[in-house]
């Protein structure tokens, strides 16, 4: 089987709010040699649905810099260590003010171009994706499309939560 195959079966059998992969290069407005863990944010339960993505970044006095000058509300960056995600070996930063968006297809083209470098991650724990929504929710940076994304997965978390 090869990639072009294999790809929407991997994403298939991998995709659901929480999922964490890591990627190099996702994008041609962020270009970067070191591969970036993003986790998906909501349901993208039909195959042309959209896809929320938070990006952690290891630079954490950067992006909180970023949110201090814009005055930015301090839920809509969110630090993870790793004692609460045992892959991440030092702090790393989420800007919720900054999703990605994008199509299952583009996932699926990331692995057919080997742009994926790790499917296998164990999910982010939900009480860290309801952070990343409210934080993406919180933010006036965020367009309304994309905080629609995530409006009823964060409803559905938090009463997973509270089970």
């Amino acid at each position: 089987m090869n990639e072009s195959e294999l790809a929407p079966i991997l994403i298939t059998a991998t995709l659901k709010v929480g999922a964490v992969y890591r990627f190099v290069n996702i994008d041609e407005n962020f270009k970067s040699d070191e591969p970036h863990y993003y986790v998906v944010l909501n349901d993208p339960s039909d195959t042309d649905q959209l896809i929320l993505l938070a990006c952690a970044s290891s630079k954490v006095g950067e992006i909180q810099m970023f949110a201090v000058k814009r005055n930015l509300p301090g839920n809509t960056v969110v630090r993870v260590g790793p004692s609460e995600y045992s892959v991440f070996s030092r702090d790393t930063i989420f800007n919720c003010n900054n999703p990605w968006v994008y199509p299952r297809s583009f996932l699926e083209q990331l692995i057919i171009d080997k742009n994926m470098t790790d499917a296998n991650l164990p999910t982010m724990p939900d009480e860290i994706v309801t952070k990343l929504q409210e934080g993406v929710i919180s933010s006036p940076l965020v367009e309304t499309i994309k905080k629609n994304l995530v409006r009823k997965q964060l409803i559905l978390n938090q009463s997973k939560i509270d089970q």
